[in-house]
């Protein structure tokens, strides 16, 4: 099976009513100096639906494998239902 790799850069923290920069070409990305650079770009941009349909697909096999399981502040295991 393959699938696109998404990335969640879409959902990253904005004000109320701050719309985000859609990035609809690679070309639109930088390159960034280092990881706050970076998250300055991304908190403001978002990868347009168009671009995501324009990347290739990985398969399964390629892709790193999920996280542990992490737990919450009060020591509960968090849920993936």
């Amino acid at each position: 099976m393959k699938r696109t790799v998404r990335h969640s850069i879409d959902h990253q923290r904005r004000t109320p009513g701050q719309s985000m920069i859609p990035v609809r070409s690679l070309d639109e990305i930088p390159s960034f100096r280092d990881e706050c650079e970076e998250h300055e770009f991304w908190s403001t941009h978002s990868i347009a639906d168009e671009l995501w349909d324009q990347l290739p697909t990985v398969p399964d096999d390629e892709l790193p494998p999920p996280r542990p399981r992490r737990r919450s502040a009060a020591g509960r295991e968090v849920s993936d239902d």
